[in-house]
């Protein structure tokens, strides 16, 4: 734990401690109860139970993750405050409550199915769109 506090220091993102225990948390729990990251019933009420279980990593963050690993099926959002933004969110540094989290994702996740667009799909192409990027390679060089 401490090589990571030095290594998350290297990265001048700041928040070394609370960053490390939530990577700690986290990876405790992908080896101890695995089954909590397979999808199970309601999209949103799965990654609610993720927020539950892990420490320091907040909804924008989970939801992140499994839009990284369901594009195509996940019906939950990483509403970060560029997203919250295009509903009118004046954050002023405050992060959303989940239940007004949930109202924005909600009206975005039924907007898109009923257009029939995966969720996440039209999330990247708005987000590509502010980027002013055609498509979304030009930052694939992180994953790769």
């Amino acid at each position: 734990k401490e090589m990571l506090i030095e290594r998350l220091a290297q990265s001048s993102g700041g928040m070394w401690e609370s960053k490390s225990n939530g990577i700690h948390h986290f990876s405790l729990m992908w080896w101890k109860e695995r089954d909590i990251f397979t999808p199970k019933g309601n999209w949103q009420d799965w990654r609610n139970t993720l927020i539950d279980s892990l420490v320091n990593i907040g909804q924008a963050k989970i939801s992140f993750a499994i839009e990284m690993t369901h594009p195509l099926t996940a019906q939950c959002l990483c509403l970060d405050r560029h997203m919250l933004r295009a509903f009118g969110w004046d954050d002023h540094g405050k992060s959303p409550t989940l239940s007004q989290y949930i109202h924005y994702e909600d009206y975005w996740l039924n907007l898109t199915n009923w257009h029939n667009i995966p969720p996440v799909i039209s999330r990247n192409i708005y987000w590509d769109r502010i980027q002013q990027q055609q498509n979304s390679y030009y930052w694939a060089h992180v994953i790769k």
